[in-house]
């Protein structure tokens, strides 16, 4: 498919982004509220690839990719100033990242905003399942605390393993991030016989503490693992869960939890990514 590039302002200016254009970064997102750290630009510009549009040194609009071996391309951070929005700049940078992707041999995957998501399937993306995301503000004392992880340790290479088998993806490098940054967020739990029966990944953002992916042999053990998770700290929590997922989100809302929004989970080309019997949660739009 030939994607129609539109021609920019002669004042704006394309170039590939930095590891040092994290603050840069950081500035888009806290502007459009998503819930992003400089920890977590550092990852996504120290790992990743991505390419940016500036004005007068100022970058107001940025593409983000995550390679995930052997054949996925992610791409997140799609983010314009809201100064420069309406001209093409996140259609340009799409382009870019799309040819970045396929010229490395990669599938482009990526969670859309209902808004984005006619646009992208002009692109050539398919629709692969809708998401939604679901917080929690808590205030102390809104609910018992459980205090009941002694038994957890972190997921490790087994979970690794495990969320490479259902992902159909290498993300060691993204999950080994996760625990090393945040490990008391990211922790697996095993069953009877020793193997692991839930496994999460956590990180502090912005505005929240965001969990995911989760994986669980069950919706009862996802449930159990979760409620401790969940009651292990005072804060705020964002988790984005499949819809198909009706009994787990119902409970969800039990558990205080609301939908703020939804996502499509897309890809051009063939389809690579499902959402396996085990897979509860998503890591989220950004990183998959």
């Amino acid at each position: 498919m030939t994607i129609s590039l539109p021609d920019l302002p002669s004042e704006l200016t394309i170039r590939d982004l930095r590891p040092t254009d994290g603050a840069a970064g950081l500035r888009l997102s806290t502007v459009a509220n998503w819930n992003q750290t400089a920890v977590d630009w550092d990852f996504l510009l120290g790992h990743g690839w991505g390419r940016g549009i500036s004005c007068d040194g100022l970058i107001v609009a940025t593409a983000v990719v995550l390679r995930y071996p052997p054949g996925i391309g992610w791409i997140g951070m799609v983010l314009v100033d809201p100064e420069w929005r309406k001209m093409g700049l996140a259609t340009r940078l799409m382009h870019e990242a799309v040819a970045y992707c396929e010229n490395s041999g990669l599938v482009p995957g990526l969670d859309s905003t209902p808004e984005g998501q006619q646009v992208y399937k002009r692109l050539g993306f398919i629709d692969g399942g809708e998401l939604v995301r679901m917080r929690r503000i808590e205030k102390r004392g809104d609910l018992a605390k459980s205090g009941g992880r002694e038994s957890d340790m972190g997921p490790g290479e087994a979970g690794i393993a495990w969320d490479r088998e259902g992902f159909g993806y290498d993300r060691s490098i993204l999950l080994n991030w996760m625990e090393t940054t945040c490990p008391d967020l990211c922790v697996g739990r095993s069953g009877p016989d020793g193997s692991l029966e839930a496994a999460a990944w956590g990180r502090r953002g912005r505005t929240a503490v965001q969990v995911g992916p989760v994986l669980a042999r069950s919706p009862d053990t996802a449930r159990s693992f979760l409620a401790d998770i969940f009651g292990s700290e005072e804060t705020t929590w964002v988790i984005d869960v499949p819809v198909r997922r009706s009994k787990f989100i119902g409970w969800l809302y039990g558990q205080g939890f609301e939908v703020e929004r939804s996502f499509t989970r897309m890809m051009r080309g063939r389809f690579g990514i499902d959402f396996r019997n085990e897979r509860f949660a998503v890591a989220g739009p950004d990183l998959g």
